[in-house]
């Protein structure tokens, strides 16, 4: 059991709910991962862009709702264009 996985079972076990911090792209499969997953922190596209511009096929928020993608991997295609916008290996 990753420590992840084991957190989630300690805090469903005392009746906590967990939330996530940051990166909304990955922490929606965390939060979907645990018995009580409830919020996925996303911040508004002026304070975070790159989640809006580098998840090329990201789902879209409904209602206050945002369904996990399925696809392989995190379900996302990353957009190849803004990953060259802001390389900073050249």
């Amino acid at each position: 059991m990753t420590p992840r996985r084991a957190t989630a079972a300690a805090a469903a076990a005392l009746g906590f709910e967990m939330a996530h911090h940051e990166e909304p792209q990955i922490a929606a499969h965390l939060l979907a991962s645990a018995p009580t997953g409830t919020f996925l922190e996303v911040f508004h596209p002026d304070r975070d862009p790159l989640f809006y511009e580098i998840v090329e096929d990201r789902n879209p928020f409904v209602n206050g709702y945002y369904k996990v993608p399925d696809g392989p991997g995190f379900g996302i295609r990353l957009n190849r264009e803004v990953i060259e916008k802001y390389r900073v290996d050249r």
